[in-house]
C-alpha cells in the first residue's frame, strides 16, 4: 500500500512539474492571456514534451543516472512553483461539484461511467506492467538505455529506431521512480485525452456534447486495451485534439485587428503540438502533413493575408515541426538507412500486417473498413474487444446523411479522420492505430445524438438509450479484458502480495526470464525466437524469427541450414527462448501472407540445442528455453541430451 501511495504521489508531482514547465514555455512564446482549463491542457502537453526531449538530450550525453534525474526534477519543480501558482489564479471559481449537480441525469450517468472506467485503468497502471507491447519495447528499450546509462544504438531491436517521445517520458519516470510511474504517466495522458475531447466539443458545440463525446471515447474497449499495452495512441489523441483547439484559437485572431501580434505565438504552439505528435509514432508524421493546408488557408481565407505572408507562416510551421519532430526520422535514417524503419518495404502501400485473415487493400475493402473494424476486429490480428465500439458507426452516418447539414468545424475534423484512417488502411491496418481519431468520431456521434434529442421524444429516447446501453456493455467488456488478473492487482497494490508473486502468475514469460537471470552465467546472450516481451530479462538478448526488418538473424537471409547455424554461432548465442504459441500462430496465420519468409524449423531446435526449461501456460501455450550445444556428428543422429 505504501509503495502504491508513493507512486501516486510522485505521479502527481510529475504532472504538476510538467504543467509548471509547460506554463513557463507558453508564457515565453507569448500566450500570457491564455486562461482557464485550456491553459492547463496546453501547459501539460508542452511540459510533457519538454520532459521527453530533455530526457532524450541527457541520454545522448550519457547522463541517465537516477540520482541525477531525481535531483534535476526536484530543482525544476521548485523553479516551476511560481508558474503553478499563476495557473491557480486562472482556475479560480471552478467549482466542479456544483457543475456536476447542474448536469442532467443522463449526463451524470455518463460521468459516473467515465470515472468507473478511469478507475479500472488506474488499477491496471498501479500494478506491475504485464502488457505485451510494454514488455516488448515501450519499457524494455528504456531499461536497456538505463543499463548503459546512455541512449545507445540498438541495431538488433526493431523498435529502437522509431519515434520515441513517449518512451523518453517513460524513461524519465523509470529513472525518477519506477516502471509503475511510467504507467501512471501514460494513464494521465489517457485521461488528458478525454479532457481535451471535452474541451474541443464544448468550444464548438456544447457542454452536453462534450460529456457525451468524452464518454464515447473513454468507454471504448480499444482504449482500455491500449492503456495496458502502454501505446502512444492516447497521448497522440491528447496532442491532436489540442492542435484543433489551437487552430480554432488562431483563426479567431481575425476578429480583433489589434490581436494580430498573437497570431505568431498561436502558430508556434500549433507547431509544437504537431512536432509532439510526429515524435510519438510514425503515423504522427502524417498529422504534420494533414495540418499543413490549414496553416496556409487560415491566413489566406480568414486573415486575408497575402500569399507571401501565408507562406512565411507555413515556413515557420515546417521549421519548428522539422526541428523538434523530424529528428526522430533523421535518427532512424542514420541508424538504418530508412526514416520509417522498419515499416516500409519496396512495394508501395505495403505494411507490416494486413490483418490476421488478410483484409486486403482494395477500394471495396476501404469502404467496408469502418464496418469491419467495428464488428470483426479479429480480422486485424487483434482481440475481439479491440474495437472502437458501435456508437461512431451508428451515429456518424446519421449525422452526415440524415440529420441536416454538418457543421463546418466538424467537416474539417471528419476530413482529417478520413485522411488518417485511409493512411492506416493502406499501411498496417491495426485497429489500435486508429485511436487518435476516435476523438473526432466521438464528437460527431455526440452532435448526432444532440440533434436526435431535438427532433422528438422517441428519437431522443432511442439515442440516449443506445448510448447508455452501449457504454455499460463496453465498460463490462473492458473490465472483462483483464479481469483474470484484477484480483492479483488489488492484492499487489494493497501490499498483500509481492511483485514477484504477481508477475509469476500474471506474466507468462516472467518465470522463464527469471530462470535465465539466475541460471545463466553473466553476459550470456539469449536469442528470442518467438515472443519478444523481454522487459524482465536482465541478460543481453537479440531478436530473431520471421523478418520484420529489425533482426540481424532472420531465416530468409540464409539459403541453407549450415549458413543459419554459422550465423547463430557467430553471434555467440548461448540460449534460445521460444514461445511455442507464437510460433504456432506464425505457421497458422503468417505463412499465407508471407510465403517468401521461411520459418525457423524444428531441425534447428532438435539438432543443435538442449531443452533446459519448460512451462505450460494454458492450452497450447508453452514457453521453452534451449541451450546451444555442439553440433552432433550428423544432423539426424539422435543424442540423449538433444532429444526433445
Amino acid at each position: 500500500m505504501f509503495t502504491s501511495a508513493a507512486n501516486l504521489t510522485v505521479a502527481l508531482a510529475s504532472l504538476l512539474l510538467s504543467v509548471g514547465v509547460g506554463n513557463l514555455i507558453v508564457n515565453v512564446i507569448g500566450l500570457r492571456s491564455l486562461a482557464g482549463r485550456e491553459r492547463v491542457a496546453f501547459a501539460m502537453a508542452v511540459g510533457l514534451m519538454a520532459l521527453g526531449l530533455g530526457t532524450f538530450a541527457m541520454g545522448h550525453a550519457g547522463l541517465l543516472h537516477p540520482w541525477l534525474f531525481r535531483a534535476a526534477s526536484g530543482l525544476a519543480f521548485l523553479f516551476a512553483v511560481p508558474s503553478l501558482l499563476s495557473i491557480r489564479s486562472h482556475l479560480a471559481g471552478q467549482n466542479l461539484i456544483a457543475k456536476f449537480l447542474e448536469c442532467t441525469l443522463f449526463e451524470k450517468v455518463l460521468i459516473v461511467l467515465i470515472f468507473a472506467q478511469a478507475s479500472a485503468m488506474l488499477l491496471t497502471s498501479l500494478a506491475p506492467p504485464i502488457g505485451a507491447d510494454a514488455l516488448a519495447y515501450h519499457l524494455a528499450v528504456p531499461k536497456i538505455y538505463i543499463s548503459h546509462r546512455a541512449i545507445v544504438d540498438l541495431p538488433n531491436h526493431k523498435h529502437a529506431a522509431q519515434p520515441f517521445l513517449m518512451e523518453m517520458i517513460f524513461l524519465w519516470g523509470m529513472l525518477v521512480k519506477s516502471d509503475v510511474l511510467a504507467q501512471l504517466l501514460n494513464f494521465a495522458a489517457t485521461c488528458a485525452a478525454g479532457g481535451s475531447i471535452y474541451l474541443l466539443a464544448r468550444r464548438f458545440f456544447s457542454r452536453r456534447a462534450g460529456i457525451i463525446a468524452t464518454a464515447v471515447f473513454m468507454l471504448t474497449p480499444q482504449l482500455f486495451t491500449s492503456v495496458g499495452l502502454m501505446g502512444a495512441e492516447s497521448a497522440m489523441t491528447f496532442f491532436i485534439m489540442l492542435t484543433f483547439i489551437a487552430l480554432a484559437r488562431w483563426a479567431a485572431q481575425s476578429e480583433d485587428p489589434t490581436a494580430q501580434r498573437a497570431r505568431v505565438p498561436w502558430l508556434i504552439l500549433i507547431s509544437l503540438l504537431a512536432a509532439g505528435v510526429a515524435g510519438m509514432k510514425q503515423s504522427g508524421a502524417g498529422h504534420v502533413l494533414f495540418i499543413a493546408p490549414a496553416v496556409v488557408l487560415i491566413p489566406l481565407v480568414i486573415f486575408r493575408e497575402r500569399l507571401l505572408r501565408a507562406l512565411r507562416y507555413a515556413a515557420l510551421y515546417a521549421a519548428i515541426a522539422a526541428v523538434l519532430g523530424g529528428g526522430w526520422y533523421l535518427r532512424s535514417y542514420t541508424m538504418t538507412g530508412n526514416p520509417v524503419y522498419p515499416y516500409r518495404s519496396q512495394a508501395p502501400f505495403s505494411g507490416i500486417s494486413e490483418g490476421r485473415e488478410g483484409m486486403g487493400k482494395t477500394f471495396a475493402m476501404l469502404l467496408a473498413y469502418p464496418w469491419n473494424i467495428t464488428v470483426n476486429a479479429r480480422r486485424f490480428g487483434m482481440l475481439a474487444t479491440d474495437t472502437p465500439g458501435p456508437l461512431p458507426l451508428a451515429f456518424v452516418p446519421l449525422l452526415l446523411f440524415v440529420l441536416g447539414p454538418t457543421p463546418r468545424p466538424l467537416k474539417f475534423m471528419l476530413a482529417y479522420t478520413a485522411a488518417f484512417a485511409g493512411a492506416i488502411f493502406f499501411t498496417s491496418q491495426l485497429t489500435r492505430y486508429l485511436i487518435p481519431i476516435l476523438g473526432f468520431t466521438s464528437i460527431a456521434a455526440a452532435v448526432a445524438i444532440e440533434r436526435m434529442e431535438k427532433i422528438g421524444k422517441l428519437p431522443a429516447l432511442a439515442a440516449v438509450g443506445a448510448v447508455i446501453v452501449s457504454c455499460v456493455v463496453q465498460t463490462g467488456l473492458s473490465a472483462r479484458t483483464l479481469a483474470r488478473h484484477n484480483a492479483g492487482r488489488l492484492r499487489v497494490i494493497a501490499g498483500q502480495q509481492s511483485r514477484t508473486e504477481f508477475l509469476s502468475s500474471a506474466s507468462y514469460s516472467y518465470d522463464a526470464f527469471q530462470f535465465l537471470n539466475v541460471a545463466a552465467p553473466p553476459q550470456s546472450r539469449v536469442m528470442l525466437m518467438y515472443g519478444h516481451e523481454a522487459y524482465y530479462l536482465d541478460l543481453p538478448y537479440l531478436i530473431a524469427g520471421f523478418s520484420m526488418g529489425g533482426s540481424p538473424l532472420t531465416t530468409e537471409d540464409y539459403d541453407s541450414e549450415a549458413a543459419f547455424v554459422a550465423a547463430v554461432r557467430r553471434l555467440e548465442v548461448d540460449y534460445i527462448y521460444v514461445d511455442e504459441y507464437v510460433r504456432t500462430l506464425f505457421y497458422r496465420h503468417r505463412m499465407e501472407q508471407y510465403p517468401h519468409v521461411p520459418a525457423m524449423q524444428q531441425w534447428f531446435l532438435k539438432d543443435y540445442c538442449r531443452l533446459v526449461f519448460q512451462k505450460q501456460i494454458q492450452g497450447e501455450r508453452h514457453i521453452r528455453i534451449y541451450k546451444i550445444i555442439d553440433r552432433p556428428t550428423s544432423p539426424n543422429t539422435p543424442r540423449e541430451d538433444t532429444a526433445l
